[in-house]
């Protein structure tokens, strides 16, 4: 009489060793893909430098330095130039988008409504 509580299974479909799995890697670290090839993979460190440089303080920002997908760095927000006083106003320094500086006005117009 067969004993009902004993299941033989085949798991040579699903041996990760021997398809590929490495053995090794240090704590921390994941398997990624190694190839195209189905199995190839190897242990490395996760690379989190890769989606954001090292570095960076407070209040700059991750700006691209080119057209090339990921070149970017940290830069120092310099969307408006530091300086100026009460009563300056931001007027164009040259023909070159965005560069503008603080100056004080000595212009003032006066727009009023024809009656």
């Amino acid at each position: 009489m067969a004993d009902v509580n004993k299941i033989q299974i085949d798991l040579s479909e699903y041996d990760i060793v021997s398809k590929g799995m490495p053995s090794g890697g240090a704590s921390g670290y994941v398997l990624k893909k190694a190839s195209a090839s189905d199995y190839d993979t190897e242990w490395a460190e996760e690379d989190i430098g890769s989606v954001f440089p090292e570095g960076g303080t407070t209040g700059q920002v991750l700006a691209k330095k080119s057209n090339a997908t990921d070149d970017v760095e940290w830069k120092d927000n310099t969307s408006l130039p530091t300086g100026g006083a009460a009563g300056f106003a931001l007027v164009k320094n040259s023909s070159t988008n965005y560069d503008v500086k603080w100056a004080r006005t000595s212009l003032l117009i006066h727009v009023t409504e024809n009656q």
